[in-house]
């Protein structure tokens, strides 16, 4: 993955939508990508996005952040309580490639097949 390319895409969302949470997210993200690596800049990254919804409702992101930290259940669990509220980010959710470690799970396919996604012949992501 070439995070910092990743980081500069996310950082134009967060100035073209004005999202002030996408911003606290890349300021969590880029200081533990420089100290320890990807896998810290998505930890970081997760507990903001959980410390923004103390609700404990999850978000798409999380679910994203999950997948990509092998965090399978609670990424499935986030991704099946948002098909059940309808979440319109689902749209994406068989070509997400942050969710390709989901992709060769059983629950996965029944996910996108409830959200009324066409079935994918590539699952590779």
């Amino acid at each position: 993955r070439d995070v910092p390319r990743y980081l500069d895409e996310m950082r134009r969302y967060a100035r073209l939508r004005h999202s002030d949470e996408v911003m606290q997210l890349i300021d969590a993200a880029e200081p533990a990508y420089q100290r320890e690596g990807e896998q810290a800049m998505w930890k970081a990254m997760l507990e903001t996005e959980q410390r923004l919804h103390a609700d404990g409702r999850p978000t798409y992101m999380m679910a994203e952040m999950e997948a990509t930290l092998g965090m399978k259940e609670a990424a499935l669990r986030d991704l099946t309580e948002l098909q059940r509220e309808h979440n319109a980010d689902m749209i994406g959710l068989d070509i997400d490639a942050m969710l390709a470690p989901l992709r060769d799970d059983p629950r996965f396919e029944q996910l996108v097949a409830r959200v009324g996604l066409p079935r994918r012949t590539d699952h590779r992501g």
